[in-house]
């Protein structure tokens, strides 16, 4: 069993999963290894690929007044762009790598012919997206009722 397979078994998203399913994934994309500072995507651009971070941390950013503002830590394990293909609008943030970083990228396409061919894994993704976007609205709102109480 590959290094891959072994660190992809071992997320929660993929819980459950035999290594020949995990392994139909591994096949439907590629893996890159990418250095500190490389731009994953970057903010207004298209939608396009997908990506799991198998190993190495990302921080998810946007630019604004000069400053790089960031918004979130990624770690192994978690997917991005999804939400960005799917919704068919352009990337809402820009990220890149802090440190050393695998990654398993799909196509757009090959991406969404696995959603449509298992319904399985389309669950977990649709899951893991939404509870990433209710996790962003409460950190919102707490940001919110912080900064009026201050």
């Amino acid at each position: 069993m590959s290094a891959t397979i072994k660190a992809l078994l071992s997320f929660a998203l993929f819980e459950g999963f035999t290594e020949h399913g995990i392994s139909r994934l591994v096949s439907a994309g590629e893996v890159v290894s990418e250095g500190p500072g490389h731009l994953v995507c970057r903010e207004g651009d298209p939608a396009g690929d997908v990506v799991l971070v198998i190993a190495g941390d990302l921080e998810v950013f946007v630019e604004r007044n000069g400053r790089d503002l960031v918004m979130a830590r990624v770690e192994p394990g978690r997917i991005l762009g999804e939400i960005a293909l799917l919704s068919e609008l352009p990337r809402s943030a820009s990220v890149r790598a802090k440190e050393e970083v695998r990654l398993l990228k799909w196509s757009g396409e090959a991406f969404r012919r696995l959603l449509f061919s298992d319904a399985g894994f389309a669950r977990r993704i649709f899951r893991d997206s939404l509870r990433s976007v209710i996790d962003g609205e409460r950190r919102m709102i707490e940001e919110r009722i912080e900064s009026e109480a201050s």
